[in-house]
């Protein structure tokens, strides 16, 4: 029997969906013109899968992250959350580098799931592969494209959480501003929550789409960082498998944190930073 065509609308969907980057491009919405990304949320509650530019991949417990957010953990334990780390950088990889890692996501949608050592060092691989490019784009999208950012995501959610987003924003902020503001987590629902998000991510590819050639040059500098970064690394890991029992151990778990907040999380740490954090002989 034939295997569905990753773009075919599930059986359980009430109708097509379309990505959202086709919405955010102007292209059709089977909502018809008064489109509302609530309305494309509510319709996937009944079902346990989200829908993402690689097809349908089951929702796991934690929700894709926004790379701003400092010193979030991540459980490298829950292939969900790895896996969403990995899809949240392909959009930064050239189209012939994505192979290996949207060939993970096929696997997994095959219940034929690669080891999770494996997925763990694809994640890692991926991460490090595009962090030049992802701290690139957040200089970007934190100064000269922060209102490209704000005028993406208040024109494509729905109009009441563009309401609340509007009356909360000053000419100085941002949507990291809006969304930091004390007491924001009491006044806004963890529903509309997963929709500035859902609607932010892909307003964020299509930015970096439109904006690298333009993004080259910091792509540069933060290569030349990304080395020196990678070097303090490995020399940091020789010096804690010179070391023995509990100590070691604990040097290790450190390390292994700081390169799932660097290259999973996204975050930019510099090497004082780093240094600071490691715990010390």
């Amino acid at each position: 029997m034939a295997k569905p065509s990753r773009n075919q609308a599930s059986p359980h969907s009430p109708c097509p969906v379309t990505p959202l980057r086709l919405l955010l491009r102007g292209g059709p919405s089977p909502w018809g013109e008064g489109f509302q990304i609530q309305n494309a949320l509510s319709q996937q509650r009944g079902t346990p899968r989200r829908k993402s530019g690689l097809g349908e991949w089951p929702r796991g417990s934690n929700a894709r992250c926004s790379c701003y957010t400092s010193r979030m953990m991540l459980d490298l334990r829950d292939r969900q959350a790895l896996l969403d780390s990995m899809e949240a950088v392909l959009d930064y990889l050239p189209a012939k580098e994505r192979k290996p890692f949207e060939d993970v996501y096929l696997a997994e949608r095959e219940d034929e799931p690669v080891s999770h050592d494996r997925l763990l060092e694809l994640s890692l691989q991926a991460g490090v592969e595009r962090w030049p490019a992802r701290q690139a784009f957040k200089q970007f999208v934190t100064s000269v494209g922060q209102e490209l950012e704000w005028d993406l995501v208040t024109k494509h959610v729905s109009r009441p959480v563009a309401f609340f987003l509007l009356q909360r924003k000053t000419d100085e902020m941002g949507l990291d501003q809006v969304l930091q503001q004390e007491g924001i987590e009491h006044a806004l629902y963890p529903e509309h929550r997963q929709e500035i998000e859902l609607v932010r991510q892909e307003a964020h590819r299509l930015l970096y789409q439109d904006h690298k050639e333009m993004l080259e040059p910091v792509m540069h500098e933060m290569r030349s960082e990304l080395d020196g970064i990678r070097q303090f690394l490995k020399r940091q890991k020789e010096e804690a498998l010179a070391r023995t029992g509990k100590e070691q151990e604990e040097s290790l778990d450190a390390l292994q944190q700081i390169e799932a907040r660097l290259f999973l999380l996204g975050e930019w740490l510099p090497i004082e930073v780093i240094r600071d954090e490691l715990p010390t002989a």
